[in-house]
């Protein structure tokens, strides 16, 4: 099975080689388990080098809405139990009055006006979505991206 995967190896050993990217952290598998699995590189360069590992997790940003997030709306809104214009509203109770009307569309197209850049460290995660709708926004609803 690991010939199989033998190009992909190579292909990624060659990219550290070339510093193109500090590691790599790939698997690869079936709803019978991993058939591949491949950890290689720093995860971290600075202040000290950390080694990453299967286990290693990675901060996606922005990368998660187009991998995971976009795809599972869009069978929710496929299977008509969601639509993109529903609104924040219709999902929490004590939502701030400026975040109201935020659609489902505002938050995938990064048009809600919620500022960017904040860090979520530290955050309670039971609470952290309402946390994010109560900052106050950074520009008009679809007006930037």
């Amino acid at each position: 099975m690991k010939d199989r995967f033998l190009a992909v190896t190579n292909a990624l050993r060659n990219a550290l080689e070339e510093n193109v990217f500090p590691c790599a952290n790939l698997e690869i598998g079936n709803s019978k388990g991993t058939l591949f699995q491949f950890s290689e590189g720093q995860r971290q360069v600075m202040p000290l080098h950390l080694q990453v590992n299967k286990d290693t997790l990675f901060d996606m940003a922005s990368v998660t809405k187009i991998m995971a997030t976009t795809m599972v709306t869009l069978i929710l809104v496929e299977n008509g139990l969601l639509a993109l214009s529903d609104k924040m509203e219709q999902f929490y109770d004590n939502i701030p009055q400026t975040s109201r009307d935020i659609t489902v569309k505002h938050l995938l197209t990064h048009t809600s006006g919620i500022p960017g850049g904040y860090s979520i460290v530290g955050c309670n995660k039971k609470n952290i979505d309402l946390g994010i709708l109560s900052l106050p926004p950074a520009y008009p609803k679809e007006t930037r991206v």
